[in-house]
């Protein structure tokens, strides 16, 4: 995709701050000071709006990810994901991808004067998103509603915050898998306090008819509220539609793994499951595997010591169909097999889940899974988010055990994310009590 050509063209990229585009160049205006973030060679992003305005926020906006690589004087170091947002301006722009579940879009919805709007309006709907990626257009919005309690009176909390699919346009109907997240911006601590991710399956098809795609129970409270009185709450949406999909391939390969159909291995795991496998493919897939099958003399079985069940049936599904089903909650685990059995295809495809779970909680345990398993792409992330957030980051057991297991990571993480903003929260850990025993 080539790169913008017109410098009306405006884009917004969160993150490390606000950024704006003119040409190839994103700039930031940030306390006085002024960086720059250039586009990696041929990974731009195609662009066919034409917001007007100068603002640099608005009430909603939405974001698309991509590769951004960040140069200074000093250093130059790129950034995996990062989030480039384009303002939500009339119908959008179209995005064309190689394959539609590499795209994780993101909506924020900016509630104006949150604690007035509850008492006055039953019900609130935010303006509508559009979703266009190759040749699914869809249109969304978020809404709030309330529970009501024995005697019929209205719930202020917690709120019910619904994503809903208001309409759909595509060439021929097809099954579709939604994963979303939702989101709610913490005014004292400034971070996002995330929900789980969510998972649904829609059979997707043209249609002006709403449809509630899924909901979530969210707690609205005083931290919450920003200064104003506004309320930020978000939605990352993923459809996951791949080519191979659509082709039938992936099915076929999913189909062959499940029926078992002309099986010559049966693959054993920790607790004895059984999985019936077919020795080309796994051999094929991988050249680890193929050594073990290879050495065995009764090669009609293999057993993988130290994988669980559920661990073992995500990567055959990788290895026959090049998906995961549960990444959401084996990414770690699976990041693991894929090093031991050498797919690092299988290790990227969790590499970007976990990029998108980073929390103030789980940063070091990330930075220490990265670093053990060379997830680049997941380490610069972590290091990112430790530099737009060091100030929210206080020491805990997995900072501990970083320092002592691995003190080049830990000073890496200090210099480039944490600094002197957050020395006082890390730097002291060496005195604490609940060390002992570790």
């Amino acid at each position: 995709m080539a790169p913008p050509a017109r410098t009306k063209d405006r884009i917004i990229a969160e993150g490390r701050g606000f950024w704006t585009i003119t040409n190839k160049t994103f700039r930031r205006n940030q306390a006085g000071a002024r960086e720059t973030v250039l586009l990696e060679p041929d990974k731009g992003y195609t662009s066919d709006f034409d917001p007007g305005g100068q603002g640099s926020f608005l009430t909603s906006y939405f974001e698309w990810y991509f590769p951004l690589t960040h140069a200074s004087s000093s250093h130059t170091r790129t950034f995996l994901p990062t989030h480039v947002s384009m303002e939500c301006v009339g119908s959008g722009a179209e995005l064309l991808v190689p394959a539609v579940s590499d795209v994780i879009f993101k909506y924020t919805w900016l509630i104006e004067k949150y604690a007035k709007r509850i008492k006055k309006k039953e019900f609130h709907d935010s303006p509508s998103f559009d979703y266009n990626v190759n040749d699914i257009k869809t249109c969304w919005n978020l809404s709030v509603r309330y529970w009501k309690g024995p005697e019929g009176r209205r719930l202020t909390n917690p709120v019910v915050l619904c994503l809903n699919l208001l309409s759909c346009s595509v060439e021929e109907p097809r099954q579709i898998k939604i994963r979303f997240q939702f989101g709610v911006f913490n005014a004292e601590v400034k971070q996002w306090e995330l929900c789980n991710v969510s998972r649904t399956v829609l059979n997707l098809q043209s249609s002006t008819d709403m449809l509630s795609v899924g909901h979530r129970d969210l707690s609205i409270l005083g931290r919450h509220e920003q200064p104003g009185g506004d309320v930020a709450v978000f939605v990352k949406l993923q459809l996951i539609h791949t080519e191979t999909e659509k082709n039938s391939l992936s099915q076929d390969m999913a189909r062959l793994l499940k029926d078992g159909s002309g099986s010559d291995i049966v693959v054993t795991c920790d607790g004895g499951q059984e999985f019936a496998a077919h020795t080309n493919i796994l051999s094929a897939r991988s050249s680890v595997l193929a050594m073990m099958i290879n050495r065995q003399d009764d090669r009609t079985r293999l057993d993988l010591e130290g994988v669980t069940g559920e661990v073992l049936q995500e990567l055959l599904r990788y290895i026959y169909t090049d998906h995961v089903d549960n990444s959401d909650t084996l990414a770690p685990l699976l990041i693991a097999t894929g090093e031991r059995f050498g797919l690092p295809g299988l290790k990227i495809l969790c590499e970007r889940t976990l990029t998108e779970t980073i929390t103030q909680e789980n940063v070091a345990s990330l930075l220490l899974l990265a670093d053990q398993f060379g997830c680049d792409q997941l380490k610069r992330a972590a290091l990112a988010y430790c530099e737009e957030n060091a100030t929210g980051i206080h020491k805990s057991l997995a900072w501990k055990v970083m320092e002592m297991v691995n003190p080049d990571l830990f000073l890496e993480a200090c210099e480039v994310g944490l600094g002197s903003s957050a020395s006082s929260n890390l730097d002291s850990i060496h005195s604490d009590n609940d060390l002992v025993g570790l």
